[in-house]
């Protein structure tokens, strides 16, 4: 079964949040802060991609992937998750050592593999159904109704 996103909710006032105003004061406030909001984008889906949307930062070639995405060096990616890992934004959290993701792809991968598995249950018995019904003989009374029909 499928383990990460294809899509997530994000609210349209997002932007005017106090964590994202936070996050622009510190990275300058203008073209940065505002860059610093979009590689936050950035870092989310692909958090929402990962799987079990978990990203992975402990092994240094997915550290090289992202920070090149995010147009970061090491340096930078680091103080970058620190700072939307810290207690004041609190934009991403650590799951455990180098293993990041978000509340809100957690909670909607969470909806995501209980529907999907609802889908796998409901095709599943489905087929079961179908079968069964393959194997039903008609009898000649209900045949000459569907002949007459």
């Amino acid at each position: 079964m499928k383990t990460n996103l294809d899509h997530y909710p994000r609210r349209v006032d997002a932007n005017r949040h106090p964590k994202f105003k936070t996050l622009r004061v510190i990275y300058g406030g203008s073209t940065e802060g505002w860059a610093a909001e979009g590689r936050f984008w950035a870092l989310n889906d692909i958090i929402g991609e990962s799987e079990m949307c978990q990203l992975d930062l402990s092994k240094l070639r997915n550290k090289a992937t992202i920070a090149e995405t995010l147009g970061m060096s090491f340096e930078e990616l680091d103080h970058f998750i620190k700072v939307l890992s810290s207690s004041d934004i609190e934009l991403i959290y650590e799951i455990k050592p180098g293993i990041y993701s978000t509340k809100t792809i957690q909670e909607t991968l969470e909806i995501v593999l209980v529907e999907r598995q609802k889908a796998r249950d409901r095709r599943s018995s489905g087929e079961k159904h179908k079968s069964s019904g393959e194997k039903m003989e008609i009898s000649d009374e209900q045949n000459d109704k569907v002949k007459e029909s």
